[in-house]
């Protein structure tokens, strides 16, 4: 199994520093998302990993040679002087000779195929972009590395680039920067985040969601809500939300959380009762109020 590890890597641009102990590991295939707000270090801990720029303290050790990674920047450059084709197939020709799509599959999967004989100077941003992730999953690399890959496109690429990755998973290695944690939550493995340039978490998505659930309570008469608030004040539970007849409960379900149910069900009339696996989103805002 292939790896990658940070081990108390620091960045400085001259006196500021860009990441801070940053300690970390990329083992095998899926996907590991590094998140986090702007400035956070997502980008110099990518650009540090592919050589782009060099850490000042600290070790990177990976497996993987850099011959092997696909590498797409959050502005990547583009020679927009000459047409789509002919620059996809010099990306190409810079290729393994394996693959596991064919460029024409990609340009057809990405809908580039009406602007492939274009000039790249006269496209859109959206579809520069295109181009751009289209070359990332040229040729048959071992790790593809993806910053900030939404960045222009509309909701239908999204949709086919996270398909793309999907397809992938198990063959390739994706470590991908991104603001958008619906994305981050439908596609990856292992997240780490991070803030300041120093590392808030670092595991498996499972492990940042935790096995706590949301559990829904609606009431089938308003008048209600004051036994259901006295019977949180009886049992110390703070960590709730209403909303007029809906209550909101954040825990694990287990036997005290069964037994509350029963409780409620007992002394109230309920309409309806579910539970909800709390988001990432709500794990990233709660976990790390940045």
């Amino acid at each position: 199994m292939k790896f990658i590890k940070y081990q108390n890597v620091y960045k400085y641009y001259e006196s500021f520093c860009a990441l801070s102990d940053v300690s970390l590991e990329i083992k095998g295939k899926g996907v590991h998302a590094l998140l986090g707000p702007n400035g956070a270090g997502k980008t110099s801990t990518l650009n540090c990993l592919i050589r782009k720029e060099f850490q000042d303290i600290g070790i990177i050790e990976s497996e993987i040679p850099t011959s092997s990674i696909n590498y797409l920047p959050e502005n990547p450059p583009l020679i927009e002087d000459v047409k789509v084709l002919d620059y996809l197939k010099f990306c190409r020709s810079l290729k393994s000779s394996n693959e596991y799509f064919s460029m024409n599959e990609l340009i057809e999967r990405l809908e580039l195929k009406d602007f492939k004989n274009k000039i790249i100077s006269n496209l859109s941003k959206g579809n520069k972009q295109k181009i751009n992730l289209v070359q990332a999953f040229l040729g048959h690399p071992n790790l593809i590395i993806l910053d900030e890959p939404n960045t222009n496109i509309d909701p239908k690429i999204i949709r086919i680039v996270r398909n793309l990755i999907h397809e992938l998973k198990n063959e390739v290695s994706f470590l991908i920067s991104s603001h958008q944690l619906l994305e981050v939550d439908a596609i990856a493995d292992d997240i780490t985040i991070l803030n300041d340039g120093a590392v808030l978490f670092t595991g498996s998505k499972r492990e940042l969601l935790g096995n706590k659930k949301e559990l829904h309570f609606i009431l089938k008469d308003e008048n209600d809500s004051g036994k259901v608030f006295g019977l949180f004040k009886e049992k110390n539970i703070s960590t709730f939300q209403q909303d007029n007849s809906s209550f909101k409960v954040e825990g694990i379900i287990n036997n005290e959380m069964t037994a509350l149910i029963d409780e409620i069900s007992s002394r109230v009339a309920v309409s309806e009762i579910y539970s909800q696996t709390r988001t990432l989103e709500q794990a990233y805002f709660k976990e790390f109020p940045l």
